[in-house]
């Protein structure tokens, strides 16, 4: 479900306002996904089931854009067979969960906490991945942007300030999506997609906001969560945002993983998101396991924005450096 929005009227224009594709493709069903994508952002799309995916193999045929005439390289196919409805033996990480939420509180001053109710209930959710066996994902390629890259992930990072949110000039480019960078859109696609048929939460909404960067430019910042909850008691919609990596491997992408999440929680209106940390064991599905952090959304909120103050301070006792290098310059412009 992906529609864009921005900070005044995010709680205000409706979440779904037409027939985008998906991702999951169920055994008996036709629907609509994305075959092909272009450096240029077109988008190519069809309307398949589970047995046209069958003959099709590994992927779609790379073709030409019919609006840009470059090459739009072919989505993958990947059936979900026994092999990936192991997950459905997806175990709760209790003492991993309490370990994280010490030290975000600890380290970052925000309210973490176990949700004992919403985890247990999500293993329930999970343990139905088993359904989902015969029905095929089709995951297209990532698209890198041009120019200014701004998104809720390096909105706090002084390094993405510096080099102006680009990764230089190279223009628009299409990343193939290989190795553990696949297997964590397909997890996470197989986990959204049980919660989803659980009828306990959503797929996440894109949000995108214009906002100043600590370098001063106005840019529009791209967040996307991954899902929604809805609360156990008070029947309320809480985003999570979903990450490969067990309770000790995941702490580097801590911050950046809030900082999306935070984007995703002021955006929605939201009083709480959460962090799903999934410890995905690829040789041995069935012993993964799963956390989920709840965090405080004020907390959460204003420690993002002391993030971006931050790095905009030392943005600003540096930048006179960066403005007498011609080149840098024209970076961050």
């Amino acid at each position: 479900m992906t529609e864009d929005f921005n900070e005044d009227n995010a709680n205000e224009r409706p979440e779904e306002v037409y027939d985008i594709p998906k991702v999951y493709v169920p055994p008996n069903e036709e629907v609509k996904i994305i075959s092909q994508i272009c450096k240029n952002g077109h988008k190519l799309t069809e309307l398949v089931s589970a047995k046209i995916l069958k003959r099709k193999g590994t992927n779609f045929p790379n073709k030409i854009c019919n609006a840009c005439e470059e090459t739009a390289f072919g989505s993958l196919i990947v059936e979900v067979d026994k092999e990936w409805t192991r997950l459905s033996n997806l175990t709760y990480d209790e003492v991993g969960t309490q370990l994280v939420s010490e030290i975000i509180q600890k380290s970052c001053g925000v309210a973490a906490t176990e949700d004992y109710t919403q985890a247990t209930a999500l293993e329930g959710n999970f343990a139905n991945i088993k359904k989902l066996q015969g029905g095929f994902l089709v995951q297209p390629h990532w698209l890198s942007r041009e120019g200014r890259n701004l998104t809720s992930s390096n909105y706090t990072d002084l390094r993405s300030t510096l080099t102006g949110f680009s990764r230089g000039n190279r223009g628009p480019k299409v990343e193939f999506l290989r190795g553990s960078s696949l297997d964590g859109k397909l997890v996470e696609a197989l986990l959204v997609q049980s919660i989803k048929n659980s009828g306990s939460g959503k797929e996440g909404v894109q949000f995108v906001q214009s906002v100043i960067g600590p370098d001063g430019v106005e840019s529009d910042m791209f967040t996307k969560g991954d899902a929604y909850l809805e609360d156990c008691i008070d029947n309320v919609m809480h985003p999570v945002e979903m990450f490969l990596g067990g309770a000790i491997k995941i702490l580097p992408k801590i911050q950046k993983k809030m900082a999306q999440l935070a984007s995703v929680v002021r955006a929605s209106g939201a009083d709480s998101g959460y962090l799903m940390f999934i410890e995905y064991l690829h040789y041995d599905k069935e012993s993964s396991r799963f956390g989920l952090v709840r965090l405080h959304a004020d907390d959460l909120m204003d420690w993002a924005d002391r993030e971006v103050a931050d790095v905009t301070m030392l943005y600003d006792a540096v930048r006179h450096l960066i403005e007498d290098d011609p080149g840098s310059r024209e970076v961050v412009a």
